[in-house]
């Protein structure tokens, strides 16, 4: 489920941007987007196979990326520009809050309930989500083009931190191969290397993350135990954003971004020795320890 729901945020980001700026309408967009999670939730139980549950999860993706785009704008249009920074610092803030409290309901609910009837709470909360947005939201007099979110630092950022990719334009096979064809020569090349090493950098990712929950469940923790772990990574990533900034900007960003590449392998290292040699609750205490690290402090750097 996993690896296609993270490719099913590639044509997500690209149509959402399309729909926000042919539909005038942020409200809409945010309310509809509300409702289909709520809707996506209470089925997610129900599939009975694991091709099933994949296509409802990238499902999931696809519609719950739908708010991301229009909310950013409606923050630009509606607060003054002095205030900008200061309503994405909020807007960052809430939304992060919101996302640790989630884990822990799941930490608390996967105690006594089954882990599959976390979705009713979440889809009924996703309900309330669409009704508040229906009360609270009011239209800007002047809507915005999509694009001027690339010229507000703050808003950029709340941007990739809900889906971790925007689109300017839809790349094409040329794109791909200018790429290949820097690398021939010295002085072409570093921009191409660098396109490269985040590619390989976000397979890394996608390969770890794709193992790691799962790894989780055969070491014998519990589900509470698991959310516990995402929980603890959820709240060091989001402290690690508000710190990262200023303590980049003091140093040579090559030199801190291999930092944090090596903090981040090391981790990844370690919770692979980890899984291989321990179980229970020695490997809960690695994870609770090299996790955080590596999924916040090391990628907030980076």
């Amino acid at each position: 489920p996993y690896p296609l729901s993270t490719a099913s945020s590639t044509p997500a980001a690209i149509t959402w941007g399309y729909v926000t700026d042919r539909f005038e309408s942020r409200k809409t967009i945010i309310v509809m987007s509300a409702v289909a999670v709520s809707a996506n939730l209470i089925l997610l139980p129900l599939a009975r196979s694991i091709s099933g549950a994949a296509l409802l999860y990238a499902l999931f993706s696809l519609v719950s990326s739908a708010s991301a785009t229009p909310a950013n704008l409606l923050i630009m249009e509606t607060q003054r520009k002095s205030r900008w920074a200061s309503a994405f610092a909020k807007f960052s803030m809430v939304s992060s809050v919101g996302a640790a409290l989630g884990l822990v309901l799941g930490v608390a609910w996967s105690d006594f309930f089954p882990v599959s009837q976390l979705a009713f709470p979440l889809s009924a909360l996703s309900l309330v989500s669409a009704v508040l947005s229906v009360v609270m939201i009011k239209e800007p007099a002047m809507p915005f083009e999509r694009e001027l979110i690339l010229h507000q630092k703050r808003s950029l950022q709340q941007r990739l931190l809900a889906i971790p990719l925007i689109f300017l334009r839809i790349p094409d096979v040329v794109d791909f191969m200018s790429v290949f064809r820097g690398l021939r020569s010295t002085l072409t090349s570093q921009l191409p290397l660098l396109y490269l090493s985040i590619f390989v950098f976000y397979i890394a990712s996608g390969l770890f993350n794709t193992s790691f929950v799962p790894s989780l469940r055969a070491a014998g923790l519990t589900a509470s135990e698991v959310f516990l772990v995402s929980l603890l990574a959820t709240v060091a990533q989001t402290a690690s954003f508000y710190f990262a900034g200023p303590y980049v900007e003091m140093r040579d960003l090559r030199k801190t971004a291999v930092a944090g590449l090596l903090i981040r392998c090391t981790c990844y290292a370690g919770i692979g020795i980890l899984a291989g040699l321990t179980r229970g609750l020695s490997y809960l205490g690695g994870t609770l320890l090299l996790y955080p690290l590596a999924g916040g402090l090391a990628f907030a750097i980076y």
